[in-house]
């Protein structure tokens, strides 16, 4: 009797591609005032596509992370991911891991050769990257799982080759040389939220 679900959460929560490698929690955002950040005004990068939108903050590079000799060798933190996926676009839990997983392998793809780009473009800053799923995927039979995740992935390429692009053109350039008049705030300096104090 219960055969069934079991294997078609199983089905559901399958990646695009085969394999997993350890990514490094340095990779990653974690902490809640990190992901805050991104909605911030002065949040300078954005794109998206139908289902999948990304959002990019250049920071600083701190003293810690010298300026690497090699294109990119300046090590994982040098370009962080962050990936959210609220209930409100995927209310199966199933396929909001799903999508999750798919954004994460997009990420271990590509953040090696961000890494390099930024290197050699920008060597004083640093990225921190936000993947979101922003629209509500297909409901179950409106269109067959395989080729939605296919959409997720290649969505997540896309944004991913766009960014890697601009990271050589005078658009990141301006703006990672100016200076906003609300500038950035570093999540890295930014505490975590202390819970309010329940009376007696």
């Amino acid at each position: 009797m219960h055969g069934a679900p079991r294997a078609a959460s199983a089905s559901l929560s399958e990646t695009v591609l085969p394999g997993r490698s350890v990514w490094s929690k340095r990779q990653r955002l974690l902490r809640a005032p990190e992901f805050s950040c991104f909605t911030h005004p002065q949040a300078p990068w954005r794109a998206s596509r139908s289902w999948i939108a990304m959002s990019v903050l250049i920071l600083p590079r701190p003293p810690s992370m010298a300026v690497p000799a090699t294109p990119g060798s300046a090590g994982p933190e040098a370009v962080r991911f962050g990936i959210t996926v609220s209930r409100r676009q995927a209310r199966r839990a199933v396929v909001r891991n799903a999508v999750k997983r798919i954004l994460r392998e997009a990420a271990r793809h590509a953040a090696a050769d961000l890494t390099r780009q930024l290197d050699a473009t920008l060597p004083a800053r640093r990225l921190d990257v936000l993947l979101r799923l922003k629209a509500p995927l297909p409901q179950a039979g409106a269109a067959p799982w395989g080729a939605v995740k296919t959409g997720v992935r290649r969505e997540a390429d896309s944004l991913m080759d766009q960014l890697q692009g601009q990271l050589g053109g005078p658009l990141f350039a301006r703006m990672a040389g100016g200076a906003p008049s609300r500038p950035v705030p570093d999540p890295a300096r930014i505490p975590d939220p202390v819970p309010p104090l329940r009376g007696n």
